[in-house]
């Protein structure tokens, strides 16, 4: 089974070590600590991540989170094949889900299983 990389970024340490404990025994998860001083996409991507863990102050608010993400969120891309024939609309969709409280099951449920 290939792994879920997840980047637990510009944490506070005492947030990143209860989060790292939480996952590290999950085989199906490669954990990186790190920042992201660039944002949060181009942490994403040097690291491989496909998870990002933050904190924020207004976590469901997605337009705080981060300002290329924002962007991104916004933008369509149509692709054309090269001879014009055909085509595809990619649009990006952001979806939150809000969980007061979040417990340790919450935090762990939460994280995607690793892709076979």
């Amino acid at each position: 089974m290939a792994q879920t990389t997840i980047l637990l970024a510009d944490l506070p340490q005492m947030l990143e070590d209860i989060v790292f404990n939480l996952l590290r025994d999950r085989t199906d998860l490669r954990i990186l600590r790190g920042s992201a001083p660039d944002g949060l996409q181009a942490a994403a991507a040097a690291a491989g991540a496909e998870l990002v863990i933050v904190t924020r102050p207004d976590p469901d608010s997605f337009a705080r989170l981060d300002a290329g993400l924002t962007q991104a969120a916004a933008l369509s891309l149509l692709a054309l094949a090269a001879d014009g024939s055909w085509g595809c609309l990619h649009r990006l969709q952001p979806q939150a889900t809000r969980f007061d409280d979040i417990s340790a099951a919450q935090l762990t449920a939460a994280v995607p299983v690793g892709r076979a």
